[in-house]
């Protein structure tokens, strides 16, 4: 359980990656990133983007047990600290392409924005979800964990389950990202394909 889980969020890593790149190396891309006419569940490719990073954090906070603050560090020098109560309100935003920028208090051009995103989820992956995982037992992955849902229910969850899901969450959406981007640049859409991960 503990090695497929591994991959998966290795995986996840991967995409992360491409995806980002891909955006910013393509100028359409990086023009559409706000254009509402794609069809995406929030709005726009930015808006999903800042959506798998905002609910992969909260859903980390919670199988940390970190009931208050998170700090992720966001480039070389620099650091952002999120709140678990100020991350509730934002990541379910229909309409959420500004929502993480007012947040930081910070409006940023597409390709700043981008690097600034790729740095944070890369590194919420990469040092959060992955060190988690190295550390955990596959005793401790059996068992249930407990936390306060967005409506301030108490809720359990199997580790594994949760982590799973913590990934097809970042599947679900990636997939629609790759078609969004088909639509600008039919010749530079990334490929998600895990066959082209193993």
């Amino acid at each position: 359980m503990k090695t497929l889980l591994l991959n998966a969020f290795r995986f996840n890593k991967i995409r992360h990656d491409i995806i980002y790149t891909k955006l910013l190396t393509n100028d359409n891309y990086l023009q559409n990133l706000n254009s509402k006419n794609v069809g995406l569940f929030f709005g726009s490719i930015k808006g999903t983007l800042n959506h798998i990073f905002l609910a992969d954090l909260m859903m980390y906070m919670r199988l940390a047990g970190l009931n208050d603050t998170i700090t992720i560090k966001s480039s070389f020098n620099t650091e952002l600290t999120f709140s678990l109560v100020d991350l509730y309100p934002l990541w379910q935003k229909e309409e959420n392409a500004t929502a993480f920028e007012d947040f930081i208090g910070k409006h940023l051009d597409n390709s700043a924005w981008g690097i600034l995103m790729k740095n944070m989820q890369l590194e919420l992956v990469e040092h959060k979800y992955i060190k988690l995982l190295t550390d955990l037992t596959e005793d401790e992955l059996g068992k249930e964990f407990y936390y306060i849902d967005t409506s301030g229910n108490a809720k359990g969850k199997l580790r594994y389950n949760y982590l799973f899901h913590v990934v097809n969450h970042s599947s679900h959406h990636l997939g629609q990202l790759s078609n969004a981007l088909y639509v600008f640049d039919k010749s530079d859409y990334p490929n998600l394909d895990y066959n082209f991960y193993i």
